[in-house]
């Protein structure tokens, strides 16, 4: 049996003042002032060992085990802003906020973080007014901070548990540090430098938007690794560096215009890079994920993206024992075993001692393309999205590739090794031998590394408007298919990211799929009517 509630509340209050002048000067002013609050309980209680089923509430049980839970959270915030305008030429707005949050350390718990933005219109110019190739036509610039508090509520205490113990011959109970705190955690923050143009062409037939971005994230949140003599293995600190830029383009195009046919046409292509700077106190690695095996799936190294990923590296199957005697192998290896590359040079293979890095999971580039056309009262819209240059671990070979015993596997596992004349094909090694040999096979490597490289049309509907009539103001039928056509080697869906579980998730172990539902292909018809 289990109950839960949850209350979460937000009180925003804000001052605007706008003052404009005769002479082309606008300004506004806002003051503003919020406080939000969450609070959450929850008690769940298990019963086992019940005497029969005629009394099946938690009091007939033998045993009951279970507890309660209460936690809590609570932001309140400051802020100021003045945008300052002349003419609509010269653009002016100017931020200042300050955050307290009760996740922090009670000496460090407020952030404050100021920005700035400029924008010039340059088509409002006088020299750019009689121009009959721009119609718009404007450059921006924007510097700033921001702060993040998205952790758990209360990593600035120590977490206190239940824990027995011996007294004078008996069991007695106690409480005892599960975690370590640290009083002087305090906010992570991200510093940021924007540069824009928007370029509107032919009347904007043609409009174009380019942004270039550099973030970096200091005083990172992370889970960094102590020596153990302290008693915890880590605790959660500022330590950290990370660097972001990009590149971000939109087009917008009217093709074709006519009284009977129209096309338009949005597109847009973004390129992201990220490299960490600093990491913990010493910039040693941070391991991340966790495969069947209990081996890390991602490492952050200094110099490198962020949670690339992490295993062996795949060299082929032992085709004969003279392979085998050559090395390097694991003990105990046989012909027809897997091989990977020895990392540490030793002769022999170990997990984690011979991991090396085996693929970047961002992508060169993500972008989309949107057409619509209309003819007379027919209108059709094409969604196509895609992405280039990632790679990707297929996890799921933890399972379906588990070739240590009676179990369902992939079908390519018919085609495994069997004899040095009889090889397969050459990925998948033979059933025989130790039980090292086949674990190894299921474990994290660049043999499951693909790229992810993708185009998906994501929707087409068509759709006929049908004229005014009566008291129906517009009537419309259409037809549409979502996730049409997947144009794609990936053998997964390409559009899996983190995975929930084992290791955790979020930025940490990017690039993991450990599959999911197959994605339907919907076919819908329907109306909309106005009336």
């Amino acid at each position: 049996a289990s109950s839960g509630s949850y209350l979460n509340w937000l009180n925003e209050n804000t001052l605007t003042y706008q003052y404009n002048t005769s002479n082309g000067h606008a300004f506004t002013g806002l003051l503003g002032y919020s406080v939000q609050s969450q609070k959450e309980q929850y008690a769940g209680f298990n019963g086992a060992n019940f005497p029969d089923d005629d009394i099946k509430t938690l009091n007939a049980a033998a045993t009951l085990t279970g507890g309660t839970d209460k936690t809590e959270w609570a932001l309140l915030s400051y802020l100021a802003r003045i945008n300052y305008a002349y003419k609509d030429k010269y653009l002016v707005t100017a931020t200042v906020r300050s955050d307290g949050s009760s996740r922090f350390g009670p000496d460090n718990r407020w952030g404050t973080f100021p920005s700035v933005a400029l924008g010039w219109r340059i088509s409002q110019e006088d020299f750019m007014k009689s121009s009959q190739l721009f119609s718009d036509l404007k450059v921006r610039a924007s510097y700033g901070f921001t702060g993040n508090f998205n952790i758990g509520n209360y990593p600035y205490m120590s977490n206190i548990g239940t824990s027995d113990y011996v007294l004078g011959g008996a069991l007695a109970g106690g409480r005892v540090m599960n975690s370590l705190g640290n009083p002087i955690l305090g906010w992570e923050k991200m510093r940021e430098l924007n540069l824009g143009v928007d370029v509107g062409l032919w009347k904007d037939r043609l409009y174009l938007t380019v942004d270039a971005y550099k973030r970096n994230t200091q005083d990172l949140l992370l889970n960094v690794e102590i020596p153990q003599s302290s008693g915890f293995g880590n605790v959660t600190e500022n330590k950290g560096d990370m660097e972001n830029k990009g590149l971000e383009i939109g087009i917008s195009s009217r093709n074709i215009e006519s009284k009977s046919f129209t096309w338009t046409t949005n597109a847009n292509i973004s390129f992201n890079r990220n490299k960490v700077l600093a990491l913990g106190t010493d910039n040693a690695p941070i391991y991340s994920g966790n495969s069947s095996e209990g081996n890390p799936t991602n490492v952050s190294i200094v110099g490198k993206p962020l949670a690339m990923l992490y295993g062996y590296i795949f060299d082929g199957i032992y085709q004969n024992q003279g392979e085998v005697d050559k090395g390097p192998a694991f003990p105990g290896a046989i012909p027809g075993n897997i091989r990977y590359k020895d990392i540490d040079g030793n002769g022999v293979i170990n997990p984690r001692e011979d991991f090396a890095i085996i693929g970047n999971p961002y992508p060169k580039f993500n972008w989309g393309l949107t057409n619509i056309l209309n003819y007379k009262k027919l209108d059709l819209r094409i969604l196509i999205v895609g992405s280039e240059g990632a790679d990707r671990l297929h996890a799921t070979n933890d399972y379906n590739g588990n070739i240590d015993g009676v179990f369902n596997v992939r079908k390519d596992v018919a085609y495994r090794w069997r004899s040095e004349e009889n090889p397969g094909n050459g990925k998948v090694p033979t059933t025989n031998g130790s039980g090292r040999g086949r674990v190894m096979y299921r474990d994290v490597s660049s043999l499951t590394v693909e790229k992810n490289n993708y185009a998906w049309v994501k929707n087409i509907t068509l759709g006929y408007s049908f004229p005014q009539k009566g008291f129906i103001q517009s009537a419309r039928i259409y037809a549409s298919i979502q996730n049409a056509l997947l144009f794609t080697k990936y053998s997964g869906n390409p559009e899996i990211t983190n995975y929930i579980g084992k290791g955790g998730s979020g930025a940490l172990v990017p690039g993991i799929d450990y599959s999911n539902y197959p994605v339907p292909r919907i076919f819908s018809l329907g109306t909309n009517l106005s009336f």
